[in-house]
């Protein structure tokens, strides 16, 4: 922990002191830094359009794309040890700004407690870039070339990013997993798909996969339309230029070695859910594993699961599982409470788990029997199993 936190230290001591000292060329050094097409630390002289953090634990980075300011940002937690994996958080709509890296947010407690490290990407115009303007079919099944896309290139340099600290040994750079909800779930797909040598797994909540015949276009007009298309005109794009090579969106789950591990997610009463099964299908198909959750319609929409980052973290295994003997005094701590509902479940979960259980390592990862304690998702996977029904899950469950 003290060598971690005097790297952070030194580096940003040694910026500010740069900064100080060069005489006469500080302007240009300046410049230079916040012109750089690798991913320097934030300081007050290069800081741009970036909202930076430098407090304790966290690292904001700085760097050109094509013509544009980007900024990316990381979370080594102070209080543990060691090497840890990675947890990519995928927010276009923060532009620029910190997104979850900063104190006190969910992906910092969650950081906390399973000992993972957080990166917060973001985008400068809120929208991410997808490629070959949106067009994904059989001959174009990926189209992950830095001329496909300005946001291949951005994720260039958070890569350099993390294989520094994994040269420091803060982090784990073979073992990185990533995640996004909706537009950023989309980009989180592609991105895995694109990166298969670098991200061992990947978390889609509320989206899937466009198929051209299978479901309906995307809010964006994905599947229908270029992406040229839409901005030019609209919802009317499919009317006035429909794209026609269009067959699938974000991209098309190819083969890969090692396998792609995936959860995804939606709520029955999420517009999105169609996608779901889609892409879990076909990445199965091509010899993926595929991990599809179907939550109840509870009245949340197109919104994450409760207790999210413990799903996020248990169906991903970001870091080792709990015991059986663990998932038994958490259900029993948690059966003994009697929720109604699963907002109080909810409550009553992280109740359970922060009482620290002697059975329960530091840290683990909750297991599937824990995490349903507060929702019950249908595992869709063929099997009518773990207390699933005809009314629960039917996919799984026939009548």
């Amino acid at each position: 922990m003290v060598k971690r936190l005097g790297k952070t230290v030194f580096s940003t001591l040694c910026v500010l002191l740069m900064a100080s000292c060069s005489g006469g060329s500080d302007s240009s050094d300046s410049q230079s830094d916040a012109q750089s097409s690798s991913p320097t630390i934030c300081s007050t002289a290069n800081r741009g359009n970036c909202e930076c953090n430098n407090e304790e634990g966290f690292t904001t980075w700085t760097w050109q794309v094509a013509g544009q300011q980007r900024c990316a940002t990381t979370y080594v937690p102070p209080s543990v040890e060691g090497a840890l994996p990675v947890l990519i958080s995928n927010d276009t709509y923060s532009r620029n700004r910190l997104g979850e890296c900063r104190t006190g947010s969910e992906m910092v407690s969650a950081a906390d407690r399973f000992g993972f490290a957080g990166l917060c990407t973001t985008s400068a115009d809120g929208n991410w870039t997808f490629g070959n303007d949106g067009v994904v079919n059989a001959s174009q099944p990926t189209p992950c070339s830095t001329e496909d896309s300005k946001d291949i290139i951005y994720m260039n340099g958070v890569f350099d990013i993390i294989d520094r600290l994994g040269e420091s040994g803060e982090v784990k750079s073979d073992k990185i997993y990533s995640w996004g909800f909706s537009q950023n779930a989309m980009f989180t797909a592609y991105t895995a798909f694109c990166y298969p040598d670098r991200i061992t797994a990947f978390w889609q909540g509320g989206s899937g996969l466009y198929v051209e015949g299978e479901t309906n276009a995307l809010p964006l007009m994905e599947g229908a339309c270029r992406h040229s298309d839409f901005v030019e005109y609209g919802q009317q794009c499919a009317i006035e230029s429909p794209c026609l090579e269009c067959e699938y969106f974000p991209v098309y789950p190819v083969p890969t070695t090692p396998p792609m591990a995936g959860c995804i997610m939606a709520y029955e009463d999420d517009s999105l859910v169609e996608t779901t099964a889609p892409m879990a299908n076909l990445m199965t198909t091509e010899g993926h594993d595929a991990t599809l959750l179907h939550f109840p319609d509870i009245g949340r929409g197109h919104t994450e699961p409760l207790m999210s980052w413990d799903w996020i973290v248990g169906c991903m295994g970001v870091v080792e599982s709990c015991s059986p003997a663990c998932s038994a005094a958490v259900t029993t701590c948690v059966e003994d409470m009697a929720g109604s509902t699963p907002q109080t479940r909810e409550d009553d979960y992280f109740a359970c788990t922060n009482a620290e259980p002697a059975d329960c390592a530091a840290g683990c990862a909750p297991t599937l029997d824990m995490l349903r304690l507060v929702e019950r998702p249908c595992v869709v996977d063929g099997l009518c199993d773990n207390g699933e029904t005809s009314q629960t899950c039917p996919s799984d469950c026939s009548l």
